[in-house]
């Protein structure tokens, strides 16, 4: 219960931080096109600036605070065990999951989606909010339009890759066998697609140990993601077993002894990411699999 209440908190603060964005990139581009206008009053450019700046971090903070927790409490709901790790008393030994790991793909959709709607709005706001004023200027071959409207498409392709990956393969589920991560013995499982797919090559399964650090300035919050350890693998396409409905990879990656099991600062977690290359947009998926460190 306390997972799924923290993952739906999570999500609303994605929600109330996306309208927060959304007003700070308008007030940016109000204070943007009174700038380069020029003539305008400077009480009607600072209270711009000042609604961006006010909107924006909020906004900001609310979605960078959300995102981290969604991925990891949404698609997990293993209890932990108990006990000590490396150098401190205070760690817990951190169970993997006990059941399917779900890819929740509309989180990830909508976050790939974020960044050029907030682009497409400042752009909006730069050109008066007027959709047919941006269009002219475009078609009339103004510097400033071009380089704003080509900007936007370069900030859409990720997104709309990301849309076209959804769409076309399905959720995704990883099932681990066993609930331990041990330094020196095997993590082993599968990885569900929904869809039936023809791999051109094998796919690559690659395991990854994140320290992740949460830091406050101003009221806004960040998260710096450093890889501290990956280990990789790759799957036949002998061994992807396809059917009509869906695609299974079975993989096995042997856990190091000298693993990491802490970090000094932040946390220590761990992601499983498969990719399968098939003709036109690959298969690419992520997984979080624990968020403590081993079990020693």
């Amino acid at each position: 219960m306390g997972r799924k209440s923290k993952a739906t908190s999570n999500r609303l603060l994605l929600l109330i931080g996306v309208p927060f964005l959304l007003i700070g990139a308008i007030g940016t581009g109000s204070a943007l096109r009174d700038l380069f206008a020029g003539g305008q009053e400077l009480s009607r450019t600072l209270f711009s600036c000042g609604v961006a700046a006010l909107f924006g971090g909020v906004g900001f903070g609310l979605v960078r605070g959300a995102r981290p927790g969604i991925k990891s409490t949404a698609t997990q709901g293993s209890p932990r065990r108990s006990g000590k790790v490396g150098r401190s008393a205070e760690k817990t030994r951190n169970a993997v999951a006990a059941g399917p790991i779900r890819a929740d793909l509309a989180v990830d959709v909508g976050a790939a989606w974020l960044i050029p709607i907030v682009g497409a709005f400042i752009l909006l706001s730069f050109a008066g909010g007027n959709l047919r004023t941006l269009l002219r200027a475009v078609a009339a071959g103004e510097p400033a339009a071009i380089i704003g409207v080509g900007l936007l498409l370069l900030l859409c392709v990720p997104a709309v890759c990301r849309s076209l990956m959804a769409a076309r393969f399905g959720p995704a589920t990883l099932d681990l066998q066993g609930t331990q991560l041990v330094p020196g013995e095997l993590l082993q499982g599968t990885v569900i697609i929904g869809r039936a797919m023809a791999p051109t090559g094998p796919a690559t399964v690659r395991v990854l140990a994140l320290q992740r650090v949460q830091t406050t300035s101003h009221d806004v919050l960040t998260t710096d993601t450093t890889t501290v350890m990956e280990l990789s693998g790759q799957v036949p396409v002998a061994g992807i077993i396809r059917t009509a409905q869906q695609t299974r990879i079975p993989f096995s990656v042997v856990i190091p002894t000298d693993a990491p099991v802490t970090v000094d600062r932040g946390r220590l977690e761990w992601e499983l990411v498969v990719h399968v290359p098939v003709t036109g947009i690959d298969f690419e998926q992520d997984f979080p699999i624990s968020h403590q460190g081993l079990d020693a």
